[in-house]
């Protein structure tokens, strides 16, 4: 997978290299930049602009919730750890009385009271004992977890893969575009074509009415000549 992802508003960054598929130039300017593309709109009604916008959010929320986790992990285990603290100090409190509670009685014997201070300390000693055994085995599993799995690489290839798959389908929405825009060009050549097909068979046609009317009146003054020839031939049969 690719490094790190950082995010801002402007540009996907990878180990500081501006995305060429979402990012901008230094101009500001749409690094997409298709000539006789019909996505050349604005953010709001442009596919591949709100395409790369969702991507870019997806990216963000899939590490956005994974920095949140550990940062609520984390926060979780400092509290874990201070209360721990917290109940050392206790437990060592517990056992200086328990001690001193014990010296007492070795110098003036058990108290022959109803209560016994001695049972008390003993009970809390091990209720604190108990909780900080809870806390150690809780933390190290912790530890052990994140050492299984390392959750913000997860969620960096994760938004990797999620990104790689918005430029598969933006790559293939242009590419969609740009054999649609190709066919569209060739049909209209051909209609071209043909339209110039018919325009020449038409002038052909015409040119062959022209050639069978020039024939025609060829024909007819080939015969209006004979018809003054004869005439003058008649004329001067009768001035003979």
């Amino acid at each position: 997978m690719n490094g790190i992802i950082k995010m801002n508003s402007d540009a996907v960054m990878w180990n500081g290299a501006k995305d060429t598929v979402f990012g901008n130039d230094e101009k500001g300017k749409s690094l997409l930049n298709f000539a006789n593309s019909n996505f050349g709109l604005g953010a709001d009604t442009d596919p591949i602009e709100q395409k790369k916008e969702a991507a870019k959010k997806q990216a963000m929320k899939i590490i956005g919730d994974a920095f949140d986790g550990e940062d609520k992990m984390d926060k979780g285990i400092e509290k874990e750890r201070d209360r721990f603290k917290e109940l050392t100090e206790q437990r060592g409190e517990l056992l200086k009385q328990l001690k001193a509670f014990e010296v007492s009685e070795s110098e003036v014997g058990e108290n022959e009271d109803e209560t016994n201070p001695k049972e008390e300390i003993s009970r809390l000693l091990n209720d604190v004992e108990a909780e900080m055994k809870g806390i150690d085995m809780a933390l190290r599993s912790t530890k052990i977890e994140r050492l299984k799995h390392d959750n913000m690489r997860d969620a960096y290839d994760e938004a990797d893969i999620a990104l790689d798959a918005a430029r598969e389908d933006i790559v293939g929405t242009l590419t969609s575009e740009a054999i649609t825009h190709m066919d569209d060009e060739l049909k209209e050549k051909k209609e071209e074509a043909k339209e110039a097909e018919e325009e020449k068979k038409e002038l052909n046609g015409t040119t062959n009415d022209i050639e069978s009317a020039q024939e025609q009146v060829d024909k007819m003054l080939n015969r209006l000549g004979l018809i003054a020839d004869d005439i003058k031939g008649a004329a001067v049969d009768e001035q003979v």
